[in-house]
């Protein structure tokens, strides 16, 4: 299958498109080629760094963001767990 982006006008194969979600087909409008320039742009752009990094500390801060071992316990919970362990394995 192919797709035609709506900038270069060139009819491409569907991985010549980034994923999109929001998108009826699931693929972004413009080809990878196209929108590379305009992502590298934007990505330079101090106001984009400021941005991005204001949305990495809010998102650490989250539930959704924050940190969780293996086991499902919080980071925390999980040295707890190994400290109890290792004492137990000392005086048992």
């Amino acid at each position: 299958m192919s797709k035609m982006c709506p900038k270069c006008k060139v009819v491409k194969p569907l991985n010549g498109f980034s994923k999109n979600k929001g998108k009826k087909d699931k693929l972004s409008s413009y080809c990878k080629s196209c929108i590379k320039p305009y992502v590298e742009k934007y990505r330079k752009n101090d106001n984009y760094k400021e941005k991005r990094k204001k949305h990495d500390i809010k998102y650490k801060k989250s539930e959704k963001g924050k940190k969780k071992s293996p086991y499902g316990l919080p980071m925390n919970g999980l040295k707890k767990m190994r400290s109890i362990v290792k004492w137990k394995d000392m005086h048992y």
